[in-house]
């Protein structure tokens, strides 16, 4: 049973800390892609594994908080590979 005090969050993966969560708390959950989400603020357990991803109640829910997360951040280098690559945004349902 959940509490629903936050409609969306967002948790760090290093292996499993966003989908586990998810799955045993009633919960959406992505694990986004290296590079897609800057990795600023994250203290890494591993530096190529560690990604932040959205939480949320519904896909629709996790879909626009990484939208918001998405893009090139030149304090992370790694997010440099997805400058002139982010597809249009996507229809507001």
């Amino acid at each position: 049973m959940t509490a629903n005090l936050a409609a969306a969050g967002v948790g760090t993966d290093t292996c499993g800390s966003i989908r586990i969560p998810a799955a045993h708390n009633d919960l959406v959950g992505i694990r986004a892609t290296q590079g897609l989400v800057s990795r600023r603020g994250i203290v890494p357990l591993s530096h190529t594994q560690d990604i932040p991803g959205p939480l949320a109640r519904s896909v629709t829910d996790v879909a626009l908080l990484l939208e918001v997360l998405a893009g090139v951040d030149p304090d992370d280098p790694q997010t440099a590979e997805g400058y002139g690559r982010a597809p249009e945004t996507m229809p507001r349902i």
